[in-house]
């Protein structure tokens, strides 16, 4: 995906700065993983020779070249993977030296500035000089952030910017992967050969890989397995290279082995796929040697498990050079479950022959040709359907059923007869799921399809209502395809919003001013429409909307009507814009104190307390950010206290706004009680309490895939109104997550039904839906949120999540009418006595409340 230049501009500049500011703790932590050799210079190197080798072989299919591209490959993934634990080793060191590694926009601009006007620090320049640098290197540097500083543009994450570049060179891994396997393909595969026929029940592991397979899963050092995996993926070559196999359609090939009895029976299957072996016994010199015979098997996914062999390969040296990020973990789990799918083999069909010199019968024989189409490429997703081309030759087939098992997509199907000579039969499977990328801008959808069918033989031409079918086949077919995402002119991840309220906290009967903020740094205009949903305290909502053009490289700045809240408490918003396909969101809350009527008092308030992630899990470090207010400069104190035990605190300065972050490892899951004080340092050192906020935090358990939450504004309402819901979302994955469920009432009724299936990987708070409901009557009304990944019923299946949400509806005080909503039609004037007379109909909707009971509902039209 490309990124606009103004974007990349920006982040270069920010990169730069931060740069120079943790520059010795980046170079401890790269030197770690480093080897002998520059990694960096190596990197480009080996991309180059990639290149020239790719053009070569795709030209001559030459088996020296296929080699030489095949070992370059794994120097190449080799070479990712270190890189990709030197950035995660150097992350890790950044956190550990104390290192600030988020900034806003202000803060880089300050950095920019004080570089600007002073030069970089002292301890910059000689901790740069220590690694190299001139004196004309580094007054460049500082010339150039000076240059650009107007360029930086919304706030920094320095850690998740290295995170996600360590994953990126992973990915890069898996591309070198990819060609390592595509050399193999384009120097073998040049005449593959149809399908064969196999027997049902046949299902096996690879006889000529049980050892290597066995001796991988058995191997408990990092250095085992990676020896392993490598004599496993070296063993591929040898069986694929071989001169008597048949390459097959599809990646597959047809080989024999020839064995014992007493061997195959060596070479079992548990339920799991996993190979055991017998003990050994005692050879007897009287028992005769068993009589070997040769068997031929098909192995359809032979290419499919050397790619998945080199990705593990390459997550193996991940971790060996040091990377300690957990979705390699996860990752290399995946992969391990795919090879082990990918060594199964079938026996090849062998009926007798039907044919003689006094017998002209035969045997009908299938033909089937698989076909991945993509119905729907987007910059995120793909969306699939397969083309199933069947066709009966020398005889009648029988198809009894296909079925279909793959990424996103399944599908059954009775067929019929297939008449020889006739017209092929094409059947079209339904649209697949929307399938998402892993790490890259590659989506890679595979799965098999099944045919269970019988031969028909007889006398050609025959009819085969009176001919004879033989027993029962199976035919599969394993598909694969790798497709590339768009790359849009409009990039979404490169357009914002985002509603700035000023004051927040406001005061009661303040007047509230609304800007809404709507970014767009890509390099064309961008033509949407905005949505601004603020809870009130009395009516509901209130709802602002309109179309707006924000041009490239530019903000739209958007000021709304002002709003006055009459009662103190926490009032949701969501803001959405929409442009295109695309959605961005932004969402948050105001937050109400009572206006104390004497506005020359100082203030000392906590104006917000965050946590990030907002729903961490058992043993993750979380963070908690507390947002402090002084109207004059003040000495303070901030605490944090969890179940009422005290985790943290800190001490600083603050004249105006400062943001203290507070550092928690939770330990057990579920819900918890935090409460955070606010104290000033006064007169003898002494601190006294000035303020505190209190609340709940959901943590989730070590294990949990995912978690949810169900969010409800306004909380209170008087009379009845209408109340914004979200459905949030945090993955703690590795891979996108399809989920399924429902929010119901308190009544078990279903409110709203939920089926999504693009929940990206490592989203934090992500909003899946968002919907109102206009609630009434006097009482407390409990919403649940069900969310699982399996069929979205709450049946034990998969991993189930509940949220609850409880909406409170208060009496007004005494009798008195609640308008819920009005509408109007339009206006229509009637000139014909040369008057201007219109008629406006309208119909106003009441709650008529007696001593805080719904009595009647109504219309009032006028």
């Amino acid at each position: 995906m490309v990124m606009p230049l103004r974007r990349l501009e920006s982040i270069f500049v920010v990169i730069l700065i931060l740069m120079v500011s943790v520059s010795q703790a980046m170079e401890e932590g790269f030197v770690l993983a480093s080897a002998a050799e520059d990694p960096y210079k190596e990197f480009w190197d080996i991309l180059y020779r990639e290149a020239d080798l790719v053009v070569q072989l795709n030209k001559t299919g030459d088996g020296n070249i296929a080699k030489e591209l095949i070992n370059n490959s794994r120097r190449g993934a080799e070479n990712a993977a270190n890189i990709s634990s030197s950035i995660w080793i150097a992350l890790q060191e950044l956190k550990k030296s104390g290192v600030k590694l988020y900034y806003t926009e202000d803060e880089l601009r300050k950095m920019a500035e004080d570089i600007k006007r002073n030069g970089l620090p002292q301890e910059t320049v000689k901790a740069l000089k220590e690694q190299g640098w001139t004196d004309s290197e580094i007054k460049a540097l500082e010339e150039y952030i000076a240059e650009n500083a107007d360029k930086i543009k919304g706030d920094f994450d320095m850690g998740e910017f290295l995170l996600n570049m360590s994953r990126a060179f992973i990915a890069a891994g898996f591309k070198y992967n990819y060609y390592e396997t595509w050399a193999l393909k384009r120097w073998l595969w040049t005449n593959p050969k149809e399908l064969p026929e196999l027997k049902p029940g046949t299902e096996t592991m690879n006889p000529l890989l049980a050892e290597e397979w066995m001796t991988f899963m058995s191997s408990k050092t990092i250095d085992e397995k990676l020896l392993a995996i490598e004599k496993l993926q070296n063993k591929i070559i040898e069986i694929v290279s071989k001169g008597n196999v048949d390459y097959i359609e599809n990646g597959g090939i047809v080989f024999e082995y020839r064995s014992t009895k007493e061997r195959d029976q060596s070479i079992r299957q548990d339920s799991i796929g996993t190979i055991t072996l017998p003990k050994p016994k005692i050879p007897s010199p009287i028992i005769p040697s068993p009589t070997p015979t040769t068997n031929k098997y098909y192995w359809p996914t032979a290419l499919e498990a050397y790619r998945t062999a080199a990705e593990i390969r390459t997550l193996l040296l991940g971790i060996k050079y040091g990377n300690g990020d957990r979705k390699l973990e996860e990752m290399l789990g995946n992969r391990v479950s795919d090879l082990r799918s990918e060594l199964k083999v079938y026996k090849v069909f062998t009926s007798p022959s039907l044919i003689s010199p006094f017998n002209v019968e035969k045997e009908g024989k299938l033909s089937v040709e698989v076909k991945v189409i993509a119905d729907e490429i987007t910059t995120s997703y793909v969306r699939y359907h397969l083309k199933i081309i069947l066709r009966a030759k020398d005889n009648d087939v029988y198809v009894s059923k296909i079925k279909v098992n793959g990424t996103g997509l399944s599908f059954e199907k009775d067929v019929d007869l297939l008449v020889h000579n006739n017209e092929d039969k094409i059947i079209e499977t339904e649209i697949s799921k929307e399938v998402y990328g892993e790490i890259s801008n590659t989506v890679k959808v595979k799965g098999k399809v099944e045919i269970t069918y019988s031969p028909i033989y007889g006398s050609t031409p025959t009819l085969s209502i009176t001919s004879q079918s033989s027993e029962e086949k199976v035919k599969i077919v394993k598909y694969s395809k790798d497709f590339e995402l768009e790359e849009h002119d409009i990039d979404p991840k490169n357009v914002s919003v985002k509603l700035v309220v000023d004051p927040n906290p406001a005061r009661t009967w303040e007047n509230v001013k609304l800007k809404l903020k709507i970014r767009n740094d890509n390099e064309k205009s961008i033509l949407g429409v905005y949505q601004v949903k603020i809870a009130m305290p009395d009516s509901g909502t209130i709802e602002y909307t309109g179309s707006v053009t924000v041009n490239g490289g530019t903000e739209k700045v958007l000021l709304l009507e002002p709003i006055e809240y009459s009662k103190p408490g926490m009032y949701s918003y969501l803001v959405s814009f929409k442009f295109g396909d695309f959605l961005v969101m932004d969402n948050g809350s105001i937050k109400v104190i009572q206006d104390s009527g004497d506005s020359s008092s100082q203030t000392l308030e906590i104006m917000s307390v965050e946590f990030s992630p907002s729903i961490p899990r058992v043993s993750n470090l979380a963070n908690v950010i507390v947002k402090v207010k002084t109207s004059t400069a003040k000495t303070v104190k901030v605490e944090l206290m969890i179940d009422g035990e005290k985790v943290a605190s800190q001490e600083g300065q603050v004249n105006g706004e400062r943001n203290f972050i507070l550092p928690w490892r939770p330990q057990a899951s579920g819900e918890h009680e935090w409460v955070v004080y606010l104290y000033e340092r006064v007169a003898n050192n002494k601190y006294l309490q000035r303020n505190s906020e209190s609340g709940k935090i959901l943590v989730a358990s070590a294990d949990s895939q995912f978690a949810i939450r169900l969010y409800a504004s306004p909380r209170e309402l008087n009379g009845g109104g209408e109340v914004i819901f979200s459905v949030k979302v945090w993955n703690y994955g590795n891979d996108r997550i399809s989920l399924k469920g429902f929010v119901s009432d308190g009544d078990g009724a279903v409110v709203k039904n939920i089926d999504w299936t693009g929940v990206p990987a490592n989203a934090q708070n992500y909003t899946v839906t968002t919907f109102t409901l206009t609630v009434y009557g006097v009482g407390e009304h409990k919403y649940k949120l069900f969310l699982d990944n399996y069929d979205g019923q709450p049946n034990g299946k998969g991993e189930e999540h509940w949220s609850e949400v409880t909406v409170e509806v208060r009496p007004m005080n005494g009798t008195g009418l609640k308008q819920i909503s009005s509408e109007c039609d339009d206006v229509y004037f009637d000139f014909k006595d040369h008057a201007y007379r219109a008629t406006l109909s309208c119909r106003v909707y009441l709650h008529i409340l007696i001593l805080g009971m719904k009595l009647e509902s109504g219309i009032l039209q006028c």
